[in-house]
């Protein structure tokens, strides 16, 4: 199973804590924070520099020293770009911390999407000034903003650019303290003033944060469209593919498309599910964990939720295991599916993209690696060989969660030296569905 901390929002608490922190308070919290990433993390500069790292974080802490306070919010940002500089996108500052709550309710938020094209500027995506290039917003350059958003994650480029242009941009506007009225001026020299923005549930509508896990849909009259968006409760995925599959027999459909290109991750079960009703070829989505062995995390992994999670007889093994060494979980077994009632035996693809993540990204490697189906999109957002299994530490000054990769996952053919993200059969970044149908045909 693979946890990203990305994205849900639930707001339920009820909380008014102070928005600044001392500036010995935030250098004690990026001392604890580093030390935790060190002592817990796998290995934190395995793709990463460490001397940039450090040098980073003695800037940081210097600067702290000569302030009497910092906003939670500048600290948040900067706690999420020093560890976005380990490319490790499971390791970062938890968005939904409880201080951030207040702030996240009760802000309003940029709504317009914005899509940013390399090297030709940063456009509007929708609404009245679609395809307008954008220059600056409240005097502040946005690719300068966009740039920083950027950086607040790890992972690989395309992983960083999508999620900064497809939610996390409005957020970082918010923690950056850039609020309505937004003052937009655009390369032509027009301009334009927002005088209010949203509050966050509409914001997450308008960006896409808030989608079913699953859906299905009947297109073009007889292709079957299944879009599995998040990797969550186990219970109801069953559920969704009995009746699914039971439409797509009833009703003769002969091609199926999957759609996990918003899919960041969850418990990758649920994928042996979905697979076992498209395929009979054995299969593994990984060939082995690493874990690292830590005497911080000792204290914690008896938590009831840890042993839920990973079960009595690892959290066994974990605790008497030597601090720093690494449990080895090698030559992970094939899975031999067994076929379902509603068995699918018509074609199917995957449609894969730079949100593929997680548990999303090893369905993924899995299909690639044992020509379950083709695929087509554009690569995933994460390497095959990538960190993983995430905790949860609260910092204590600030009590913002940091979340900290444990593990290192290897990809399904088992080459733990690879650094590769999931390639598609066939290459479309635009009108993606169009592309796929038009391979299969191909085919039949």
């Amino acid at each position: 199973m693979r946890y990203l901390f990305l994205i849900t929002f639930v707001f339920t608490f009820q909380i008014s804590n102070s928005q600044n922190i001392s500036g010995l308070q935030a250098q004690k919290d990026l001392c604890k924070m580093v030390q935790w990433v060190k002592e817990v993390h796998y290995n934190p500069f395995l793709i990463s520099d460490s001397v940039m790292f450090q040098k980073a974080y003695d800037y940081k802490y210097q600067l702290y020293g000569q302030k009497d306070s910092v906003s939670l919010n500048s600290f948040t940002l900067d706690a999420m770009q020093l560890l976005a500089m380990l490319n490790d996108a499971h390791t970062s500052i938890n968005l939904i911390s409880k201080p951030l709550i207040p702030g996240l309710k009760e802000n309003e938020f940029w709504n317009i999407p914005l899509t940013f094209h390399p090297n030709h500027g940063i456009q509007i995506s929708t609404e009245r000034d679609a395809t307008k290039l954008i220059q600056s917003i409240n005097g502040v350059p946005v690719e300068e903003l966009y740039y920083q958003s950027m950086m607040c994650f790890g992972g690989n480029e395309n992983f960083r650019r999508e999620i900064s242009q497809s939610l996390f941009f409005p957020i970082y506007l918010h923690l950056a303290e850039i609020h309505a009225p937004y003052n937009v001026l655009f390369s032509d020299g027009s301009k334009r003033i927002i005088e209010q923005g949203v509050d966050i549930n509409e914001m997450l509508k308008t960006f896409g944060a808030k989608k079913e896990p699953y859906t299905f849909q009947i297109i073009q009259g007889n292709i079957g469209l299944l879009s599995y968006n998040s990797c969550e409760n186990s219970k109801d995925f069953k559920s969704f593919l009995s009746t699914t599959f039971k439409e797509i027999s009833e009703k003769g459909l002969e091609t199926l498309i999957i759609d996990i290109r918003q899919n960041t991750g969850g418990n990758s079960i649920l994928n042996d599910m979905l697979l076992a009703y498209v395929t009979e070829k054995p299969y593994r989505q990984s060939a082995g964990r690493y874990w690292k062995v830590s005497a911080h995390f000792k204290e914690i992994i008896q938590q009831k939720r840890y042993v839920k999670l990973w079960g009595k007889s690892f959290v066994k093994k974990y605790v008497e295991a030597p601090n720093h060494s690494i449990l080895k979980e090698d030559e992970y077994a094939l899975v031999l599916p067994k076929r379902p009632r509603d068995y699918f035996s018509g074609q199917s693809i995957l449609l894969i993209g730079p949100m593929t993540f997680s548990s999303a990204n090893f369905l993924a490697d899995a299909v690639d690696t044992y020509n379950l189906m083709p695929l087509a999109g554009t690569p995933t957002g994460e390497n095959t060989n990538d960190f993983g299994e995430q905790i949860t530490l609260e910092l204590p000054q600030s009590k913002l969660e940091l979340q900290v990769s444990i593990a290192y996952d290897i990809g399904a053919d088992g080459e733990s030296n690879r650094i590769e993200t999931v390639d598609p059969t066939v290459y479309a970044d635009t009108n993606v569905i169009q592309v796929a149908l038009q391979y299969l045909s191909e085919f039949k």
